[in-house]
């Protein structure tokens, strides 16, 4: 019994590791897809608002532009052009937008970019998200795993080991008395002091 639930404890960490191995990352970019996908919505509806209004949107986000301004118009020119780095794979290509994974020189590591056009006609936009860190987090995440799983393997084993012995030590005691008494030995007693 000791190991077959050791064996099945084992299992379930090896499980554990292996999903959060190969599915997390991706699970991450879904999750990252989706959060750039209502930020475009949300600025598309708003840009058509203003456009609407007489205004322009880039009036409201001109605060965003001051730090990287001329290398996101850059990057948004060469994506209009079709200058792409071969590494880049577009996840997401609608009529207005698009989102890709893209290899970053500068930092050296991938980025989700979505970049496109808002529907006020008007209004280029582009979006950057990192994910080098989605690496770094599936480390230490296995690691973690790796600690919290082996020190619950021992725990368990140590708590299972003792629970099998209280359970066979007094069938075993009945096993050696009942082959006492079929060898005749009427003095033969069960001695446990267990109440079950």
């Amino acid at each position: 019994f000791t190991m077959i639930f050791i064996g099945l404890m084992a299992a379930v960490l090896v499980s554990m590791w292996a999903v959060n191995s190969f599915f997390l990352e991706s699970f991450y970019t879904k999750q990252k897809l989706q959060l750039l996908e209502n930020a475009y919505e949300n600025l598309n509806a708003i840009a058509v608002d203003k456009e609407f209004l007489g205004e322009n949107i880039t009036e409201d986000l001109q605060s965003l532009y001051a730090k990287d301004g001329k290398f996101l118009a850059d990057a948004l020119h060469r994506y209009i052009l079709g200058i792409i780095d071969p590494r880049t794979e577009t996840l997401i290509s609608q009529d207005d937008h698009q989102v890709q994974k893209i290899y970053d020189r500068r930092s050296q590591g991938y980025y989700l970019q979505s970049w496109g056009f808002f529907d006020d006609n008007r209004t280029m936009f582009i979006m950057s998200m990192p994910l080098a860190s989605i690496h770094d987090s599936v480390s230490i995440s296995n690691e973690f795993l790796a600690y919290v799983g082996l020190a619950a393997l021992v725990l368990g084993s140590a708590l299972m080991y003792y629970a099998t012995k209280k359970v066979v030590s007094p069938i075993r005691s009945l096993a050696a008395l009942s082959a006492r008494m079929s060898e005749l030995d009427f003095e033969a007693r069960y001695t446990g002091d267990s109440e079950d």
